[in-house]
């Protein structure tokens, strides 16, 4: 069995938008949500992903997992905003 690299938060991310246009979750965007800052919280604080992913893991082997499980959730409140 394998960790799993579900996090609402990242889900979150992965389907964030600016002006109603998606925002690319490119490897260097999520490597700067990953880290802390001193205005923000990083992914790397969360004890669970930083007990399985001590360093930024590749989000591009996650990220069609991630958009399989958030999707029908953003869809949902996308259609209720709407």
């Amino acid at each position: 069995m394998q960790p799993l690299l579900l996090n609402g938060e990242i889900g979150a991310e992965v389907f964030a938008t600016k002006y109603k246009k998606p925002i690319e979750m490119t490897q260097e965007r999520f490597e700067s949500l990953w880290q802390s800052s001193q205005n923000k919280r990083g992914f790397e604080e969360d004890v669970y992903l930083h007990y399985f992913w001590p360093y930024c893991p590749n989000i591009d082997i996650y990220k069609d997992e991630l958009i399989k499980t958030y999707k029908g959730l953003y869809d949902a409140v996308l259609k209720v905003k709407g």
